[in-house]
């Protein structure tokens, strides 16, 4: 069950819903990516014109950039649905102490939930999967509780 929860995170999530919050925003992505640098108000537009092609190129070659919008999200709704129905009323997905697992699932939800700006993953996930965001949540205070998270 770990090797298939790690595979659907990594590769089918990690994807399409990285490809959503590039299509969204690159611009602001960039700009988080910079937040601590010196005049990063400025250096995240070249930053966002170089790297779009670079980016999506990557996708393109890996497959996920090739789906309409639409797809994607039906995408990230199936695979969702699937970590939900996993987790069901458990505290952890191998009941009540934390897995490795879980750490994949909250570390790659969390590199696109917690991002200041809106795109379509975060708000399916957020709006639509109470279950996986409250796993997060879990996860986030018991191992970074003096962390500050974004919404």
């Amino acid at each position: 069950m770990s090797r298939m929860m790690d595979r659907l995170i990594d590769g089918s999530i990690f994807n399409a819903a990285h490809i959503s919050k590039f299509r969204a925003d690159l611009i602001a992505f960039c700009g988080v990516l910079l937040e601590s640098a010196p005049m990063s108000h400025i250096l995240k537009y070249p930053m966002a014109f170089y790297a779009r092609p670079y980016i999506m190129d990557r996708f393109w070659i890996q497959g996920s950039a090739r789906y309409s919008k639409e797809e994607l999200l039906e995408i990230l709704r199936r695979d969702f649905k699937a970590i939900a129905s996993i987790l069901g009323d458990k505290n952890f997905v191998f009941e009540d102490k934390p897995h490795e697992i879980d750490c994949t699932l909250f570390g790659h939800m969390a590199s696109f939930t917690y991002l200041p700006f809106e795109h379509d993953a975060k708000t399916i996930l957020l709006k639509e999967f109470p279950t996986i965001t409250n796993h997060m949540e879990r996860m986030g205070k018991m191992f970074f509780s003096e962390f500050k998270f974004r919404k």
